[in-house]
């Protein structure tokens, strides 16, 4: 029962992520704001999701990860009313705030508390789930678009997570049955303690090189598509939604492989075949390369987060996984637009460089991390 109530939790997580894009074409014009202000608003909820990984582990060394979990999910719906009753793009800034609050909150919780007490397959199909949110998202939103209201979209999905916050104080007694305080968890770690355990400065950089390449892939494919492999429009769209996809199918099909192949060779495998695809990138097999490039992205995020306690200890591993959220999430916020900007004045030919560039950091630094930090049969 608590793992389907996780589960609901983070396609509910995953809800929000998409909205503002699909949105800002009405929501936009409606609010009298211009195209670049999106921006600003997508750099305040990842401002507030940064602090808030960074502060979660000492939240969750004083409460425990049910109620942290709730009240982050109640306070991302409260960010979300805010936004659907808002008249102004000052409004919509200042409750982009709360919702990325809430967001680094629900994320390092579950994910910390995942890979504490689950397999590694439930890892896995955890953050399939999220792409499941991440895809209803929109779908729910186009309901009202097609009516010219954005506003529509955005109370269905408060009103969903407003319920889930509920259902998640309802099962706080589910959380603590599972959740024991055992010593290791009493004697948690702070950042600064985390920051200087062997194998942690370098796993934090795999962590940054490998959201930067997805996040960069994921942005820039149909850009890439249009202008480098002469693909039209609607096909390069189509493109961009074949990386997403593949990214969510990768990291349910990953789940199953868990049980059978350590996670370090899912994590090898999955860049080698990140790697082929990007050298497709220049060829006619383009689409096909975004394809590889999301399958082989798909096993790092959670199998990397899965080994976090067993690599560094349950009491290091809420804060190791603060650390590695919020470098990605800095990842997902600065790289994308450098790209864009780099390429937009040299050319889109340039995007399988840099994501070669990742993507052998992203190789190089998790066998540093191998080699250095406390590992047990991973291999």
């Amino acid at each position: 029962m608590l793992i389907i109530i996780i589960y609901m939790a983070f396609v509910a997580l995953g809800l929000p992520d998409s909205l503002m894009g699909a949105a800002w074409p009405v929501m936009g014009v409606s609010l009298g704001a211009t195209v670049e202000m999106a921006g600003y608003v997508s750099i305040i909820t990842c401002f507030g999701t940064i602090i808030s990984s960074l502060i979660s582990g000492t939240v969750l060394r004083r409460f425990r990860t049910g109620l942290v979990v709730a009240s982050s999910v109640l306070l991302t719906a409260l960010g979300l009313l805010g936004t659907s009753l808002s008249h102004s793009i000052l409004s919509v800034m200042l409750f982009a705030l709360p919702l990325g609050i809430g967001a680094g909150c629900i994320d390092v919780a579950l994910n910390n508390f995942v890979a504490t007490h689950f397999k590694a397959k439930h890892m896995s199909w955890l953050h399939s789930c999220w792409g499941v949110g991440a895809t209803l998202g929109p779908v729910m939103l186009s309901v009202s678009l097609a009516g010219g209201n954005w506003r529509g979209g955005y109370f269905t999905v408060t009103a969903i997570l407003f319920a889930m916050s509920v259902l998640l104080f309802f099962s706080l007694s589910l959380w603590k049955t599972t959740e024991a305080r055992t010593e290791e968890t009493k004697k948690a770690v702070t950042l600064r303690q985390a920051i200087k355990k062997k194998g942690v400065k370098p796993v934090m950089v795999a962590f940054f090189a490998c959201c930067a390449y997805e996040s960069a892939a994921g942005l820039w494919a149909a850009s890439y598509l249009l202008r480098e492999r002469g693909f039209d429009a609607s096909t390069a769209a189509l493109g961009a939604s074949f990386f997403y996809a593949a990214i969510t199918v990768g990291r349910f099909v990953t789940g199953f492989l868990s049980s059978k192949i350590s996670a370090m060779k899912l994590i090898f495998s999955g860049v080698v075949i990140a790697i082929v695809g990007t050298v497709l990138l220049p060829t006619n097999l383009a689409l096909l390369g975004f394809v590889f490039i999301g399958i082989g992205t798909a096993p790092f995020y959670p199998m990397t987060i899965h080994e976090t306690p067993k690599r560094f200890g349950e009491n290091y591993s809420a804060a190791v996984i603060a650390l590695q959220m919020a470098v990605s999430y800095v990842a997902f916020l600065a790289v994308p637009p450098l790209i864009g900007n780099v390429a937009g004045k040299i050319g889109f030919f340039v995007l399988p460089i840099i994501l070669l560039l990742f993507e052998a950091i992203t190789l190089i630094f998790s066998i540093i991390t191998l080699k250095t930090a406390k590992t047990s049969d991973i291999m």
